[in-house]
C-alpha cells in the first residue's frame, strides 16, 4: 500500500522521544516500511530522516508583523497559527495526491476538519479524550463516507461515542525486545513512574507501598512541584520511599525489573498507558487502580485491579500482586502489548478501508 502518515508536528518524530505519540507514530511508520508499503510521514521536519519526509509550509507568506501581533493573542498565538497552516498545508498537499489510505494520526482540529475534502480513504486515531476543539472537529469528520475513526482503547472510545459513534480499537505496542524479561525481582521492592502530578496521584502509591510494606522508588518529571512538595515530599524517606528523579529509558528499565510490583495510581482515565505495557515486559505485575484501559490490559495473570482513589484497595492489589508469576506477565506483554502486534492490527484495517484489497492477516 502507499500510505500517507500525519504526524503530530509540534515535537520530532525522532529518538530521543519527546513522548509516548512520537514514539508510538515512530515504531508504526518503521514497522509499516518493514513489511513492504511506501509511507509518506508527514511530520516535524528534524524527523528521522530515514523516513519519506515531504515538506510541510509552517509559515507559508505570513507577514512577520502578523505572526508578531498574534503572538499577543491568549488563544490565537504564533505557534497556534504556525500549527493551523502547517496542517492546513499537508491537507492540501494530501488533496492533490493519490495514497491507498491517509492515517490521520495528529490530535488536530485541522485534519479532522478537512477529510472530506480527500480523495483517500482516512483513518483517524483517537489518543486522548473528547477536548473541546478536537471534539468538534470530530463531530463535523464522522458523516464523513471515506473516514473511519480508531481508538487506543475500549474506554477512549467509550467517551468518544456519543460524538463519533463506534469506532475500531487498536492497542498500542510497546518494545518489548527493549523492556527485556527479569525472572527475579528485589523481594519487598516497589516501582513508580511517570509524570508527577495530581492526575497520576503518586501520593496514593506511595501510602499503599507502605502499607504493603514495600519500598517505594518513584522517578519521573516533576510536572507540578507545588503538588510534590505538598503530597509527595512529605511521604519520601530513604529508608522507606524515594525519589530517584527523571531517569532515562535505560536507568528506568533498571528499576522496573527490580520490582516486585509497579504501582498504577493514575486517578484520571487514561486513554491507555504504555507504562504497564513495559512493566509486563519486564515481568513485573502491575497493581492498578480501576481507571481508563487498565482493566483491559492487565488480567489476573499479570495484575490487580483497585477501586480508584482508594490507598486500602490498592493496598490489598499491591500484595496480591506478589504472588503472581512474572513469567505469565512477560507472556501477556507478548501476546497483547508488542509493536508486532499493534503494526498488524494496522495493517489489517488500513487494508480493509484502502483503496487496493489484499487478504488480511491474522492480528
Amino acid at each position: 500500500m502507499k500510505i500517507a502518515v500525519i504526524s503530530n508536528i509540534k515535537f520530532p518524530i525522532a529518538e530521543p522521544f519527546v513522548g509516548g505519540m512520537e514514539m508510538l507514530t515512530h515504531a508504526l511508520v518503521k514497522g509499516l516500511t518493514q513489511r513492504g508499503h511506501t509511507v509518506d510521514l508527514f511530520a516535524h521536519p528534524d524527523s528521522d530522516a530515514d523516513f519519506n519526509l515531504p515538506s510541510v509550509d509552517y509559515a507559508g507568506d505570513l507577514p512577520d508583523d502578523f505572526l508578531e501581533m498574534s503572538s499577543h493573542n491568549p488563544v490565537f498565538d504564533d505557534q497556534m497559527i504556525a500549527m493551523h497552516h502547517a496542517y492546513s498545508d499537508i491537507m492540501l498537499q494530501l488533496k492533490k495526491a493519490d495514497y491507498d489510505v491517509v492515517h490521520n494520526n495528529s490530535q488536530h482540529y485541522v485534519p479532522l476538519s478537512l477529510v472530506a475534502e480527500l480523495p483517500s480513504p482516512v483513518a483517524t486515531t483517537l489518543h486522548v479524550p473528547p477536548f473541546p476543539f478536537f471534539q468538534s472537529a470530530a463531530i463535523t469528520a464522522r458523516s464523513v463516507a471515506n473516514h473511519h475513526f480508531t481508538g487506543v482503547s475500549g474506554s477512549l472510545l467509550k467517551r468518544w461515542e456519543k460524538f463519533i459513534g463506534k469506532g475500531t480499537v487498536i492497542y498500542n505496542g510497546t518494545d518489548i525486545d527493549k523492556w527485556t524479561f527479569a525472572p527475579q525481582a528485589k523481594k519487598n521492592t516497589a516501582f513508580w513512574s511517570g509524570r508527577i502530578c495530581r492526575e497520576k496521584a503518586p501520593h496514593l502509591a506511595l501510602a499503599a507501598a507502605a502499607e504493603a510494606g514495600m519500598f517505594l522508588h518513584l522517578a519521573g518529571p516533576k510536572s507540578d512541584e507545588k503538588y510534590f512538595d505538598e503530597y509527595v515530599a512529605p511521604l519520601l524517606d530513604d529508608r522507606k520511599n524515594k525519589y530517584v528523579g527523571h531517569l532515562t529509558q535505560q536507568e528506568m528499565l533498571t528499576y522496573m525489573q527490580n520490582a516486585e510490583v509497579f504501582i498504577f495510581s493514575s486517578v484520571w482515565e487514561e486513554p491507555y498507558g504504555l507504562v504497564l505495557a513495559e512493566a509486563l515486559a519486564c515481568g513485573t505485575p502491575v497493581a492498578a487502580f480501576r481507571s481508563g484501559a487498565a482493566p483491559e490490559i492487565l488480567d489476573a495473570t499479570c495484575g490487580s485491579i483497585a477501586e480508584k482513589g482508594s490507598v486500602t484497595d490498592l493496598t490489598r492489589a499491591v500484595l496480591a500482586c506478589k504472588k503472581l508469576d512474572r513469567a505469565d506477565c512477560r507472556r501477556r506483554a507478548e501476546a497483547f502489548c508488542s509493536i508486532e502486534n499493534m503494526v498488524t492490527a494496522y495493517e489489517n484495517f488500513f487494508r480493509k478501508i484502502g483503496q487496493k484489497t489484499s487478504p488480511l492477516q491474522p492480528v
